[in-house]
């Protein structure tokens, strides 16, 4: 399917046929979440993949939404925290890599402003994380849409549930939810603003 086709194609999906999604296509998935891009090469995004019925069922507990638990696969889409400690050693990589030749970015500046951070500046850092794994949830959001699956983003959930129920580490904060399943519903595409009404300006 051509790219744009895909993204035509994207629609919120509230209803799910009970037939299972292949393991491929979950795989497929996910792979094409791991490749997305982020913020020096953090990659923070970490899956929690929910297929079995009876934990897709507990997990009914955790949001009001009645299709939260219906989709076939439920991935729970969380960054790790940890990876801010890091940071400092993945530039470096990014550095030996040549991903800076033909630019200033002197490592000892850099590395220098970096073990500045103050508690605030690492909440931003937390929220470019969270900024990156939607990169992520994208990429996998696109790529089941591209296999013929249908999928939903579910923001609507008790977080602290979530994390009981599957007994998730604190070091891991879920970001959103994605449903992925065989579409039970062809949903006509919700009206977008015109090109002319997004462009600020153009110079």
């Amino acid at each position: 399917m051509e790219f744009m086709d895909v993204i035509k194609k994207r629609h919120s999906i509230r209803k799910f046929k009970s037939e299972p999604v292949s393991q491929d296509a979950v795989e497929s998935i996910l792979e094409a979440g791991r490749l997305a891009p982020s913020a020096s090469n953090l990659q923070a995004w970490r899956y929690i993949v929910v297929k079995d019925a009876e934990v897709r069922a507990k997990l009914a507990k955790a949001s009001p939404v009645s299709f939260f638990s219906t989709a076939p696969v439920i991935i729970i889409c969380c960054i790790d925290q940890e990876v801010m400690h890091s940071q400092g050693a993945r530039y470096r990589e990014l550095q030996e890599a040549g991903a800076f030749l033909g630019v200033s970015m002197p490592a000892k500046e850099v590395e220098e402003l970096l073990k500045k951070k103050k508690l605030d500046e690492e909440l931003v850092l937390r929220a470019s994380l969270m900024f990156n794994a939607a990169i992520s949830i994208t990429h996998m959001d696109l790529r089941a849409v591209d296999l013929g699956l249908g999928t939903c983003w579910i923001g609507l959930y008790d977080g602290a549930v979530l994390k009981e129920l599957l007994d998730i580490d604190d070091r891991y904060h879920v970001v959103n939810v994605l449903l992925v399943g065989h579409p039970d519903q062809a949903p006509s595409a919700r009206p977008r603003l015109n090109k002319e009404e997004l462009i600020i300006e153009e110079f």
